[in-house]
């Protein structure tokens, strides 16, 4: 006889939901004392409550009658181990966001979007603005990947766009988040980058630090936040460039990277080569603020733009 401790109850609630949780996201549950949820899983496999291999695990039949007696259903997982990696990986990005935002995992909204629930992974609502970021995830290329691996991931890559630009055209939706989880897949991402007709397109690491920045981003107003961070008492009003955020009183039209908003960085750099070819026209004053850690990256695709920095620590303490 095993006594469920509170952990142990968020666990399987979490099993019963999602169907298959991976060793990451089970570690995350039990606080990363990995020792410990080693014990704990060990405990409730023997007990009966969870099943689990090395990297999976899930619910069991004393699982079962737990969630049933609290009036939860389980969500039955039918399917190869791709679907269990899939679905894990959800698991994964949407259970840490859960702590701010709305989430709906892909499924719970297959009858709205049946035809693109393999790519697409759910959605998220900032209870700030109410706004809904639609996401998607590119997986990682390894250290040496193969030709076939890149040629693979590009496909990925243009299927997702492809169905990102059909969906804002429907007026499905109009703001995504697509995870990268190392730097080279991102960087691949980024090799042609373009716009994909939403209001925002933030490329984020699949990362406690990609998944924390957009967690403030869920309890703050980080990008005024910054700008005031960087400007001081220089009063700011909304900026009539569509790729700029804030225009200073001073006249600096102010484009916040924090949340690296891809749609803001391709319709950034169309502006300036607009003033390549016509030497004619006024230019308006551009500053970009980001984090310390964005600002090489920066300075490399914004030649000229000047980059003022924030630091992230700063955000995190700043009231807002």
């Amino acid at each position: 006889m095993i006594r469920l401790q509170e952990r142990d109850k968020k666990y399987l609630k979490l099993l019963a939901r999602y169907g298959v949780l991976s060793k990451l996201t089970v570690d995350k549950i039990y606080g990363m004392k990995m020792r410990y949820a080693r014990y704990r899983r060990k405990n409730l496999a023997d007990a009966g409550y969870i099943l689990k291999n090395n990297s999976f695990s899930y619910i069991g039949s004393e699982g079962k009658k737990y969630v049933n007696s609290i009036g939860m259903s389980v969500r039955n997982i039918n399917g190869d181990r791709r679907t269990r990696n899939r679905i894990a990986k959800i698991a994964e990005i949407l259970i840490p966001l859960e702590k701010v935002y709305k989430i709906y995992p892909s499924w719970e909204l297959k009858k709205e979007y049946a035809d693109m629930k393999l790519m697409y992974y759910g959605k998220i609502i900032n209870p700030l603005t109410f706004s809904e970021y639609y996401i998607y995830n590119l997986g990682r290329l390894s250290e040496n990947p193969s030709k076939g691996a890149v040629t693979l991931k590009k496909r990925l890559i243009k299927n997702i766009r492809e169905e990102i630009i059909q969906k804002s055209r429907e007026g499905l939706f109009d703001r995504i988040i697509v995870f990268a989880e190392n730097g080279l897949t991102m960087q691949l991402y980024k090799e042609e980058l373009r716009t994909l007709e939403v209001k925002e397109q933030l490329l984020l690491p699949l990362t406690d630090y990609g998944l924390n920045l957009l967690n403030l981003y869920g309890v703050k107003n980080v990008n005024a936040m910054a700008t005031e961070l960087v400007y001081g008492d220089v009063n700011f009003s909304k900026s009539n460039l569509v790729f700029a955020d804030y225009v200073t009183s001073d006249g600096v039209n102010v484009v916040t990277m924090i949340n690296n908003d891809m749609e803001k960085l391709v319709k950034l750099k169309q502006y300036r080569t607009m003033f390549e070819y016509n030497s004619t026209s006024v230019r308006a004053k551009i500053e970009v603020v980001c984090l310390e850690e964005q600002k090489d990256t920066l300075e490399r695709e914004l030649p000229g733009i000047k980059i003022r920095t924030v630091n992230l620590e700063d955000l995190k303490e700043g009231d807002n």
